[in-house]
């Protein structure tokens, strides 16, 4: 007797973005200064703030943000670092917006109904629908752990151990995607570490990376929830000294083009925390005024 299996259902399937997106948008002018847009994305705890009166639909990330400071172009507006945006229309099936995103490498897509914009769908949106989780819950501000007032606001004079997070959110290489995004969603995060020993035709070795939303996303649009988190991770870890000086910090996670690294701990010890980009815009937006 022969047995198949039915195929799994994408969670994607049937929901348009609508009904996952944000609605409303936080912005502001293309010529706001970078002190107004960090501190937009150090009070709310995103990761971009849209050009409302740009000629084209675009976007400041927190890594446009931390370009610029990195440069320490004080000059630099909102509208010289922003980034075109993609569209998308609230009707458009949550599927095709997936692919939308992947294709254009966008944690963000703008939302404009009968050319009005309408709110925003973003990667961490569809990452609670993929664990499982209701968008609108899963992305509401997480609280920050309380840190000593900071006696210097300049990156050259913060340490990192002064603004990271202690601990590191972890999963095995098994874990499955799906509870990949359950664990992001559930913890409001953008990323994970995955780490263990995973074998091979070569024998055992230590798997050491990050899994993002994006790589979630990438899943999702390729078919693969069933696939693991050592699997799909795209991002080999960025390590980081807790003494590190903070500008020297923000210019690696530029350099590579990631929002998180990895706090070394001491020598034979599990890693101290994680660094991240609006970590390090908190700070900015002090020092910026």
């Amino acid at each position: 007797m022969t047995t198949t299996t039915a195929p799994t259902t994408s969670p994607l399937a049937g929901l348009t973005v609508a009904s996952v997106m944000h609605h409303g948008i936080l912005g502001a002018p293309k010529d706001a200064e970078l002190s107004t847009l960090a501190a937009i994305m150090a009070r709310y705890q995103v990761h971009s703030v849209l050009l409302t009166d740009a000629d084209r639909p675009a976007i400041v990330t927190d890594l446009d943000l931390l370009a610029t400071a990195v440069e320490d172009d004080a000059e630099v507006t909102a509208g010289r670092s922003g980034r075109s945006l993609p569209v998308v229309a609230p009707q458009t099936p949550l599927s095709a917006a997936v692919g939308v995103m992947v294709e254009a490498d966008a944690r963000h897509l703008l939302v404009q109904d009968r050319g009005a914009h309408a709110g925003v769908l973003s990667s961490f949106d569809v990452v609670a629908v993929v664990g499982g989780h209701d968008p609108r819950v899963a992305g509401m501000p997480r609280p920050r752990p309380a840190r000593p007032a900071l006696s210097e606001t300049r990156l050259e004079r913060v340490r990192v151990r002064d603004v990271m997070h202690p601990g590191v959110l972890g999963v095995p290489p098994s874990t499955s995607v799906r509870d990949l995004a359950d664990t992001l969603a559930h913890h409001r995060l953008h990323a994970a570490c995955v780490s263990g020993i995973v074998g091979g035709r070569g024998g055992e070795h230590l798997v050491w990376s990050i899994a993002s939303d994006m790589d979630v996303l990438r899943a999702a649009h390729g078919g693969q929830l069933d696939a693991t988190a050592g699997e799909v991770a795209g991002t080999e870890a960025l390590t980081v000294d807790a003494d590190d000086p903070l500008d020297e910090a923000a210019a690696r996670l530029v350099a590579h083009g990631v929002g998180h690294a990895i706090v070394a701990g001491a020598a034979g010890a599990p890693p101290a925390g994680v660094l991240s980009s609006l970590d390090v815009i908190g700070v900015l937006a002090i020092d910026l005024g």
